[in-house]
């Protein structure tokens, strides 16, 4: 049983959507993992233009859900999809905004699963389970500033609560996901709730994405803690993203 987790990858339009899925499908791999902010909505929500008003950026936000949902529907891989910040984020905004939207995954290959929910995805010698977290988004900008600590503070509460539901029975067989890692590195972007779960279970592997700058693969009490950012890998470990195409090559430079 093979996997291939993966994250960051921030599409912006039709075009990359197309690109990444065709890429996807290419993989050789049994599952793909999407570990969220795999969609940047660009077009609206992170539309960075001084020259749009916000009216217009709220009116873009179909635009970016279409792409979207393009995305996950030319998607033929099994994939298990967690989602991650701009995803967490940016849903609340699509309900308030434009209640009449719903996001649609009716690709059957694809599979979002509830927090802490653990999948067996094969037998025998060849058993492995997967499980992970849908972590709330904490966008407050500066990561000093006394309104996202208190975000984070909250959101570390929220995790340690859901974790109480978590019943790892082969925890050497499992594998555990997010679009955060835990604050073992990564003091500001991760979080402490997750570094002690790592710590109280000897999982497999832990697959997150969110850091785009580096390419650390700490190991928390015997757990490998893999960062699988797009961004980071295309700029560290580019071969980790073979058999790639010319058009993902093209997106390597990419800064979010």
């Amino acid at each position: 049983m093979s996997f291939f987790p993966i994250g960051d990858l921030h599409i912006e339009s039709l075009e990359q959507s197309k690109i990444f899925s065709d890429y996807l499908n290419s993989r050789k791999e049994d599952y793909i993992v999407l570990l969220g902010d795999i969609i940047h909505f660009a077009n609206s929500i992170w539309n960075s233009s001084k020259e749009i008003s916000i009216e217009q950026k709220i009116q873009n936000i179909p635009k970016d859900i279409s792409i979207w949902q393009e995305f996950l529907r030319r998607l033929s891989k099994r994939t298990i999809y967690y989602f991650g910040s701009h995803e967490m984020f940016a849903l609340p905004v699509v309900s308030k905004k434009h209640p009449s939207i719903k996001l649609k995954i009716d690709n059957p290959r694809i599979y979002v699963p509830k927090d802490f929910e653990v999948l067996p995805l094969s037998e025998g010698r060849d058993r492995v389970f997967i499980t992970g977290i849908h972590i709330p988004a904490n966008l407050m900008g500066d990561v000093k500033s006394q309104e996202f600590i208190e975000r984070k503070k909250r959101i570390e509460v929220w995790i340690k609560e859901k974790a109480l539901s978590l019943k790892v029975k082969r925890p050497k067989e499992t594998i555990l996901c997010s679009h955060d890692p835990a604050d073992f590195h990564y003091v500001n972007m991760g979080y402490n709730a997750l570094t002690k779960l790592l710590q109280e279970y000897p999982f497999k592997a832990h697959y997150h994405a969110h850091i785009h700058s580096n390419i650390r693969n700490p190991t928390i009490g015997q757990t490998p803690s893999i960062n699988r950012s797009f961004i980071a890998l295309a700029q560290f470990e580019p071969e980790a993203l073979e058999p790639s195409t010319a058009e993902l090559r093209s997106l390597y430079g990419r800064k979010i």
